[in-house]
C-alpha cells in the first residue's frame, strides 16, 4: 500500500497521439513529460490545466496550427519545474532575455510563486520549436517590468493590470501575459494603439462577439480577463491577445464545444481535430475541466486569430488511440 513516505514513482510514458498530432510533436513532448500515477495517495496534479493533466493543447485557426504546452514535472516545487524547463531549450536566450530571465529569478528567490514555468512546443516543420513560460513573482507592477520590457499596458492606468508571466522563444523574441480586472471597447482600442493597429480593434471585439454570439456591451463579458503583447527582437509590439477562461465566458465544456464548432463552421475552417479530441464518449453537458482558456489575436494585416486551449480527458490515454 502506498504510504505518503513511498517515493514518487515518474514514469515516462509515451504520450499517445492521433494521425493529427505530428510525430515530432510527440516525440518531444514524450520525452519531457513525467506522468505520475494518479492511483497513489501521494499523486499531485498539474497546476498547468483545469483537469490536473500536465500537457495541454492549442488550436489555432484559421492556420489550423497546432501547440503544445507541458509540465515536465507536476511533483516538482517551482524552482525546480523553472530549472527542469530551462534545460529543455535549445536556443540560446539574446542577451535581453538573459537580463530579463535574471531579474525574474532576484525576484523569485524572495516573493512566492505558484508554478515557476512551463514549457510550450509547436512543429516548425524543420523542428519543434521551444517557447518558455516563466512565471513573473508576486507583487512586480507594470512599470517595474516596462522597465524592461517596453510599454505594453498603455492607456490603461486606470485599470488593475497585474503582469503574471513572459513567454520568451527564439530570435529574441518575447511576450508579456497580464491580468486585467476588466476591459471596455475603449481600453482595447488603446492596446491596439499600442501595437499600431488601432483600426482593427473592432475585428477583434467582433470575433469575440461572433464567438459569444452576443453583442457586447461594456465592460467585456467575464471576470476573469487578460492579454499579452508580444514583441520583437527590437522590443518592437507586433501582437495583441486577448484571453478569457472559457468556461467563466460560456459554461460547460459541452456549451464551449459547441461555440468553438459553431464559429469555425460560419467562418469556413477545418475542426476535424478539436472535434474529435474533446467528443467525450462520456458526454460534456456537466463538464468543466477539459478546456482551458479561449484568445482572440490580432497580428498585422493577417486575419484576426482564435484560439482555444483543451486538456486531455483522460489520463490513461492522454491523446486518444494509437495511429
Amino acid at each position: 500500500m502506498a504510504t505518503a513516505s513511498t517515493p514518487v514513482r515518474r514514469d515516462r510514458r509515451p504520450v499517445r497521439s492521433p494521425p493529427w498530432l505530428s510525430r515530432p510533436l510527440r516525440e518531444a513532448a514524450s520525452e519531457i513529460v513525467v506522468w505520475g500515477d494518479c492511483t497513489r495517495l501521494d499523486y499531485r496534479e498539474s497546476r498547468l490545466s483545469r483537469s490536473g493533466r500536465p500537457v495541454e493543447a492549442a488550436f489555432v485557426w484559421p492556420s489550423g496550427s497546432f501547440r503544445l504546452t507541458v509540465d515536465p514535472d507536476s511533483h516538482a516545487v517551482p524552482e525546480m519545474r523553472y530549472r527542469a524547463c530551462r534545460r529543455e531549450i535549445t536556443w540560446s536566450p539574446t542577451e535581453y532575455q538573459d537580463a530579463l530571465l535574471e531579474s525574474l529569478e532576484v525576484r523569485g528567490a524572495t516573493h512566492e510563486r505558484r508554478y515557476g514555468a512551463w514549457l510550450g512546443l509547436r512543429d516548425e516543420g524543420v523542428g519543434v520549436g521551444q517557447k518558455l513560460y516563466v512565471e513573473i513573482p508576486d507583487g512586480l507592477t507594470v512599470a517595474q517590468l516596462e522597465a524592461r520590457t517596453g510599454p505594453f499596458a498603455k492607456g490603461l492606468e486606470h485599470r488593475r493590470v497585474q503582469p503574471c508571466m513572459v513567454g520568451l522563444a527564439s530570435e529574441g523574441r518575447s511576450e508579456v501575459y497580464c491580468a486585467v480586472d476588466k476591459l471596455t471597447r475603449q481600453d482595447i482600442e488603446e492596446l491596439m494603439f499600442g501595437i499600431g493597429l488601432p483600426a482593427r480593434s473592432h475585428e477583434l471585439v467582433g470575433t469575440l462577439e461572433e464567438f459569444w454570439r452576443c453583442r457586447i456591451v461594456q465592460p467585456l463579458p467575464s471576470d476573469d480577463l487578460g492579454f499579452s503583447v508580444a514583441f520583437d527582437a527590437e522590443l518592437c509590439a507586433t501582437t495583441l491577445t486577448l484571453y478569457s477562461t472559457a468556461s467563466v465566458l460560456l459554461g460547460s465544456d459541452r456549451q464551449i464545444r459547441e461555440a468553438v464548432l459553431g464559429l469555425a463552421s460560419r467562418r469556413g475552417w477545418s475542426a476535424e481535430s478539436y472535434a474529435g479530441l474533446t467528443d467525450s464518449p462520456c458526454g460534456l453537458m456537466g463538464s468543466t475541466g477539459l478546456h482551458g482558456m479561449v484568445g482572440f489575436v490580432a497580428h498585422g494585416c493577417q486575419e484576426i486569430q482564435f484560439t482555444v486551449t483543451v486538456a486531455p480527458p483522460d489520463p490513461a490515454a492522454p491523446w486518444g488511440a494509437e495511429p
